[in-house]
């Protein structure tokens, strides 16, 4: 998506048919994806038959949601008033695309120590139950004593744990995967995200991300308050977060009584106060650009703080849950050598 739209906006600049750029990028060895790629050519012979860019977009919803699409028929019409409105949103939403799977990719990389340290210590827990745990059992049971109940539910834990790990650990990933690639019901997912949402560091990242975008967004729309409505639609139809979903439909129903963007965001208090002075400005100077390009420069930079933070807040709370569980396994093998040491 962000080559595409990047490339229709290039086209518009140098009037080339948005087709035969199309036509191209289904060629492209990126687009290796059968279904992306046949979403190209069912876009290619749309705009051939002389459909507008919304138009050919709208039929393909599993690609371009409904929201985005509105966005771009709302630029076609005021190109016609104003040229460039149209290449300008195109640019803005490759720039969000950009944005987004930059984001995303971050914080799976952010996920990497984490998920090594998850491993190592399933694959600790797999050569113990093995090796360690029926070995120590056998040589505690020539002594005729019983293991403390601590032990045996340690024990019993790690051999079911490994031992029937299909029994458990198939069913997560499938429910990560379906998560990930949003095949679950709606419902479902909207618990889930919000489940998430409610972890503070995450929190932070999913409302750094979302001004991030916003700032970046409005300044495409120049102080339209059309485009800003579609602006704001295209955002809330990929945010997960409750809070921030139920921010947007606050701001566009402000927005839809005629009240200028600053006011809509004042009442916000989850937005930073900055984000409706910096409104103010471009309302009184009759140019959004300039102060919030600004913002949009310390919007990213908290962006990226807050992935950072997230990635330490993560990594800590894996130690924690890790020196919590080999601190109970310890105790659990060494309490029946003590409790032997009282008889000796």
């Amino acid at each position: 998506a962000p080559v595409l739209f990047r490339q229709l906006a290039g086209a518009l600049r140098h009037n080339v048919p948005m087709q035969e750029v199309t036509a191209i990028l289904a060629q492209d060895d990126l687009a290796n994806a059968r279904q992306w790629r046949q979403c190209l050519e069912n876009l290619t012979t749309a705009l051939q038959s002389g459909h507008s860019l919304s138009a050919a977009m709208g039929p393909l919803g599993y690609a371009f949601p409904k929201a985005t699409v509105h966005w771009i028929a709302l630029a076609e019409q005021k190109e016609a008033i104003q040229k460039g409105v149209l290449e300008s949103t195109l640019h803005a939403l490759a720039d969000d695309a950009e944005r987004e799977n930059r984001g995303r990719g971050e914080l799976g990389i952010a996920l990497v120590w984490p998920a090594a340290l998850v491993s190592v210590l399933l694959a600790c827990l797999t050569i113990a139950s093995i090796f360690v745990f029926p070995a120590f059992i056998e040589m505690y049971g020539s002594f005729s004593e019983p293991l403390p109940a601590l032990t045996l539910n340690a024990i019993d834990f790690a051999q079911a744990a490994t031992q029937y790990w299909w029994a458990w650990l198939l069913p997560i990933g499938l429910l990560v995967v379906m998560y990930r690639k949003r095949f679950l019901p709606n419902a479902v997912l909207y618990e889930i995200d919000n489940a998430i949402d409610s972890i503070w560091f995450v929190r932070r990242v999913v409302q750094a991300r979302f001004m991030s975008r916003l700032t970046g967004l409005l300044i495409a729309t120049k102080g339209e308050a059309a485009l800003q409505r579609a602006a704001l639609a295209h955002i809330g139809a990929s945010v997960s977060s409750r809070t921030l979903s139920q921010l947007i439909q606050r701001v566009d129903a402000a927005l839809s009584t005629g009240k200028p963007i600053s006011q809509a965001f004042a009442p916000e208090k989850i937005l930073p106060k900055r984000l409706n002075l910096y409104c103010q400005l471009g309302e009184k100077l009759g140019d959004f650009t300039g102060p919030l390009a600004q913002l949009q420069l310390s919007a990213d930079e908290a962006h990226q703080t807050a992935i950072a933070q997230f990635e330490r807040a993560m990594v800590l709370l894996v130690y924690v849950v890790l020196a919590s569980g080999i601190g109970l396994f310890a105790t659990a093998v060494y309490l029946p050598i003590f409790k032997l040491g009282q008889y000796l």
